[in-house]
């Protein structure tokens, strides 16, 4: 039973031959490791049960998320309708993030949360904690280009509204560009990271 980790079933069996054998040290010892293994064994059992249900919390969440985007693509429908939807997914993603806190997918549910607000900066961060717990999650590299993009456009446009003239990267100050050129090489950066692990190529 101890080779087939069969934990229980060895800490039964040791418990009768150390009552007819009391002083088998070989036997104490086995117990001992026995009965670590088992508490080991039932800890990961919980933990199993919680990122189980913590993934089960972030893909209703998502499931919200894909809902409201449906719903921004119909013409009749109300800005209240996708917020409520997206509401409810902030508090099914925050439950998640408090039942387990390092599955990387509750953080990537977050960022599309906050992608879906036009909350750029707030996206990143989450995509950040996300890729920091599962460096392979490759739509959370291409959605944090997709965030660095934006912040870069809204840059651009805000030159150009405090200008009110067309404006362009290549015409701007050093200074200018210098704050939008981490923006552009940030984006870009993950996309390769992005195409790096869904095997593409980044030149297409």
């Amino acid at each position: 039973k101890h080779a087939r980790k069969d934990w229980a079933g060895a800490l039964e069996s040791l418990g009768q031959y150390l009552a007819i054998k009391p002083g088998d040290a070989r036997a104490q010892g086995l117990k001992a490791d026995c009965d670590r293994a088992l508490k080991e064994q039932q800890k990961s059992a919980v933990l199993r049960t919680v990122v189980e249900e913590a993934a089960e919390m972030s893909r209703r969440a998502s499931e919200n998320i894909k809902e409201a985007k449906a719903l921004l693509r119909v013409r009749a429908s109300r800005r209240e309708q996708w917020e409520v939807l997206l509401q409810e997914a902030v508090e099914i993603g925050d439950s998640a993030l408090k039942k387990y806190p390092d599955l990387a997918g509750s953080h990537y549910t977050m960022g599309e949360i906050r992608m879906a607000r036009n909350r750029w900066r707030e996206a990143i961060e989450s995509f950040d904690r996300a890729i920091a717990l599962d460096a392979t999650l490759a739509e959370a590299w291409r959605r944090r280009g997709l965030c660095f993009m934006e912040l870069y456009a809204e840059s651009i446009l805000m030159t150009m509204a405090t200008r009110g003239q067309v404006w362009v990267v290549s015409g701007s100050s050093p200074a200018r560009r210098a704050t939008l050129d981490p923006l552009r090489g940030a984006a870009l950066e993950n996309f390769e990271k992005y195409a790096a692990l869904r095997n593409l190529d980044p030149a297409k």
